[in-house]
């Protein structure tokens, strides 16, 4: 069985993000996968406090629901995070988790007790801006990849769509859709992207 943990950092509800990401995990839920997504605008996370006190035990002091999330990853085969463009960067909800992802970071090239996971975990992110232009998203995918470097993810691909910004405007996309599902899903069963089954 496949885990597929979708993760959302979408703060706009039936966002196009969202509505993608959960086309996605539909598709991909069956027999042999199973699918499970969190909104991170649902959680209580708190962003980083930059207090250091994670820096001797790899452990955050900050008591909230970002255990919950690392737990699912931990716990899942393939991560799929999803978040919108704002102001040339990630979703403010993606940010908080990418930082408070520190004491990971902590633990793998400080204390050096990550020894890694014991199966490859695949990483895809999924980013939707609704301006043109292909180039922003090379400052989007820099912390993506660092968040699932951190993680022991094997970032296998970032999937970009650009000009897509009303609210719902995705969905007049079909073949888009299409397209981002048949990818992810080759990428999930391709043994070029490392196995997992």
């Amino acid at each position: 069985m496949i885990k597929i943990l979708g993760i959302l950092g979408s703060p706009r509800i039936g966002g196009n993000n969202e509505v993608l990401l959960r086309k996605v995990l539909s598709h991909l839920n069956n027999a042999r996968r199973k699918t499970q997504l969190i909104k991170l605008r649902d959680l209580d996370i708190a962003p980083c406090n930059s207090c250091n006190g994670c820096y001797n035990s790899a452990r955050c002091v900050i008591k909230d629901d970002i255990e919950k999330v690392f737990k699912k990853i931990e716990d899942s085969d393939v991560i799929i995070l999803g978040s919108p463009v704002f102001f040339l960067g990630v979703s403010a909800q993606t940010k908080i988790l990418v930082d408070r992802s520190q004491p990971k970071w902590i633990e793998k090239y400080i204390l050096k007790k990550t020894i890694g996971p014991s199966k490859t975990k695949k990483g895809i992110f999924i980013s939707i801006r609704g301006g043109k232009g292909k180039e922003i998203f090379r400052c989007v995918e820099k912390p993506i990849r660092a968040f699932f470097d951190v993680h022991n993810i094997k970032y296998e691909k970032g999937i970009f769509l650009d000009g897509i910004d009303e609210k719902g405007a995705i969905m007049k996309n079909k073949k888009t859709i299409k397209n981002t599902i048949e990818e992810v899903a080759r990428i999930i069963e391709d043994r070029r992207y490392g196995k997992t089954s």
